[in-house]
């Protein structure tokens, strides 16, 4: 069928033209088809004829005969909005069904999902409390809310795990209250390697209690291992091994250990300080400073050996001085001995002299020996006098003293020499003070006697 005005074709049963719009009724004749070299049939029987579908009076207006009414193409009335865009409407509806059912698709989806998030955060909560029954309730709700939820299997088998270790802690716990610690060692071992690398909040809870039973037995066998150690070196790596815990237990074992190094490094102190080794009794303070510096004994103690240090320096350097002064005395009395023994000589080598001269008759000579008191005491004359009847002398010994300043000589001597009865010897003991003169060895004094 085909549009009487613009010539378009139209479907079947069409009201309107799809192109301009123009109303179709079921007269619209079909597009004619020519046939060349065929004769047209005729029709086997008149069509019946079509009565046009408007008003006699539209007829009337027109004014046109009726004969020709046929073939009288009468006015269309112009088509509606809807009429000339129906299509249009029909195909946004279309649209508008589509996208709402998707959107109701995804709308039913995410409530779902929703659902599922809060189930499954209610499970990790139960989790995280350590009530797995109920983690798992909360996880069946999920699969069932989504069949193909595989990872709920995953879940479900964490939270299986997480009720054996559950178990398994609770025998760690039990055995370190027991002080059972190698066995406790044991056990945690074996949790260690079930929780291996999963990561999953639903065993947080038991990875958390893990880490607290593995520090605590840690914190035990530390505490034990100190009981046996009574020196700083052994003692100080004791605390690296705890010092990143941070619990009650650790604190208290903390304190323990840093109170044995303070008590090891002041019985050091002690001792050195006994043996007045200030520099290493003040290292063994300062070891226990170092992990107690607020410590009021070491504090004391290192005061102390600083008093005894400064005392002892004192008594060092007065034991220093008065060595000093010891050995200069010990010299100068070197010296003056040395001297005296020089003195001494030369004063017994001066009377020696003496009686040489004396014996030789060499007076002047032995006058010169005389000290200048002794000469203006004695002239040169009554001296030669005095030996008129002394032919010849020696001494028989001779001896020395310190006397002061001078030298005391005593010689025991024996004379020969003239008397009333001829040729006689005679010995005598004479005492003589000799000292220098103007820097020379003198006979300053003497007196002697006759034994026989």
């Amino acid at each position: 069928m085909y549009c009487n005005k613009c010539g378009a074709q139209q479907p079947q049963g069409a009201a309107y033209c799809f192109s301009c719009g123009t109303r179709l009724n079921s007269s619209t004749p079909e597009r004619p088809v020519i046939d060349l070299g065929k004769k047209k049939p005729e029709p086997a029987e008149k069509p019946i004829e079509q009565i046009p579908a408007v008003l006699p009076s539209v007829l009337l207006s027109e004014g046109k005969p009726s004969a020709n009414a046929e073939n009288y193409r009468y006015p269309e009335s112009k088509p509606s909005f809807f009429s000339r865009n129906g299509s249009w409407f029909s195909l946004a509806l279309l649209v508008l069904l589509i996208v709402g059912g998707i959107y109701a698709w995804n709308q039913y989806k995410a409530n779902i999902g929703e659902q599922s998030a809060k189930f499954r955060a209610d499970a990790e909560a139960f989790a995280i409390n350590g009530d797995y029954t109920a983690a798992r309730d909360s996880l069946n709700q999920v699969s069932a809310l989504n069949n193909d939820e595989a990872s709920v299997d995953t879940d479900l088998g964490y939270l299986e795990t997480a009720e054996r270790i559950q178990i398994e802690l609770q025998q760690v716990s039990a055995k370190i209250e027991s002080d059972d610690l190698n066995g406790a060692q044991q056990l945690l071992e074996t949790v260690e390697t079930e929780l291996g690398e999963r990561s999953s909040v639903l065993l947080d809870r038991e990875k958390a209690e893990f880490l607290r039973q593995k520090n605590l037995l840690t914190v035990m066998r530390t505490g034990k291992e100190a009981q046996s150690l009574d020196n700083v070196t052994a003692l100080a790596p004791l605390l690296d091994k705890i010092k990143e815990i941070d619990t009650t237990e650790a604190e208290e074992v903390r304190a323990i250990i840093v109170k044995q190094i303070v008590e090891v490094s002041s019985k050091q102190a002690n001792s050195l300080l006994q043996n007045q080794s200030f520099a290493s009794a003040t290292k063994a303070v300062e070891q226990g400073l170092n992990y107690a510096p607020a410590d009021s004994g070491l504090l004391a103690l290192n005061g102390l050996i600083e008093s005894a240090k400064a005392e002892a320096e004192t008594r060092k350097k007065e034991q220093e001085a008065q060595a000093a002064e010891a050995k200069r005395l010990a010299e100068a009395e070197e010296t003056r001995r040395v001297e005296q023994a020089a003195a001494q000589e030369q004063a017994e080598y001066t009377v020696q002299a003496f009686y040489d001269h004396i014996s030789m008759q060499y007076y002047s000579d032995a006058y010169d020996l005389l000290g200048s008191r002794w000469q203006k005491g004695t002239g040169y004359s009554d001296f030669v006098t005095g030996y008129d009847n002394t032919y010849s002398v020696w001494i028989d010994s001779i001896d020395s003293a310190q006397n002061e300043d001078n030298v005391e000589v005593t010689v025991f001597l024996t004379a020969w020499e003239s008397s009333e009865y001829g040729m006689t010897y005679s010995t005598y003991r004479s005492v003589y003070e000799v000292g220098y003169e103007n820097g020379t060895m003198k006979i300053l004094s003497g007196k002697g006697e006759k034994l026989s």
